[in-house]
């Protein structure tokens, strides 16, 4: 995979993401890497862009992987409790 592909597949990993009810927040975390959280009702996934593109990738891909091994599925995650 090449730097335009990675770009591409963070790029879609965000989108899909957003488009199930997260919101994205880019944040200098230090290299502790990407994380997510509920704050006010609204789920967010911080990505850390202290990190390469490849591995802002890897994490979120991990993150969603995560979200949906969980037996829910991204939307009902995604909903206000």
């Amino acid at each position: 995979m090449d730097g335009s592909d990675v770009l591409r597949s963070l790029d879609e990993l965000r989108r899909r993401l957003i488009g199930k009810g997260w919101a994205i927040r880019e944040e200098w975390l230090n290299g502790r890497g990407c994380h997510m959280c509920e704050i006010r009702g609204q789920k967010v996934v911080f990505v850390d862009v202290s990190l390469t593109p490849r591995e802002q990738m890897v994490q979120l891909q991990e993150i969603c992987s995560a979200l949906e091994s969980s037996g829910h599925s991204v939307e009902e995650l995604a909903r206000p409790a």
